[in-house]
């Protein structure tokens, strides 16, 4: 019962279930505040550090403020952000947020970057190819 451990992706109502199925086992042995204590210390973290054990006083209260927590994240997973695909049913899709798509080469170790004297030097302009001569003044 100390080494059951809450699972990574296990629910906290049955984890919390599984808990008061091994505390039948010592039924009048243990206080529920015992039980709380002991169901707490195995919580996974994502609850440990969003709950208030102080305003914790039972297993189901435990188990509803759980899974107000397990709601919140559920809708943070459904949340479509704005760097999701453009959907064809926008309003008005060109005034939605586009994330800008940066293409940046990795780091490049000092010995493997051009020496700017090293690189080619422009190749003259042949006459045959007419210029801009500019701005006009007159």
């Amino acid at each position: 019962m100390l080494a059951r451990k809450q699972g990574k992706d296990e629910p906290i109502t049955l984890f919390v279930a599984a808990m008061m199925g091994y505390f039948e086992y010592f039924r009048g042995q243990m206080t529920p505040e015992d039980q709380l204590q002991i169901t707490w210390m195995n919580l996974a973290p994502r609850f440990v550090d969003r709950l208030n054990k102080n305003h914790i006083n039972s297993l189901e209260q435990l188990k509803e403020e759980g899974k107000r927590i397990e709601d919140d994240k559920a809708q943070i997973d459904e949340y479509h952000s704005a760097q999701a695909p453009l959907s064809k049913s926008l309003l008005m899709p060109d005034l939605s947020f586009q994330a800008r798509k940066t293409f940046r080469k990795p780091y490049e170790a000092a010995s493997d970057t051009p020496n700017l004297n090293d690189s080619p030097t422009p190749e003259p302009q042949s006459s045959s190819t007419p210029r801009d001569p500019g701005p006009v003044q007159c």
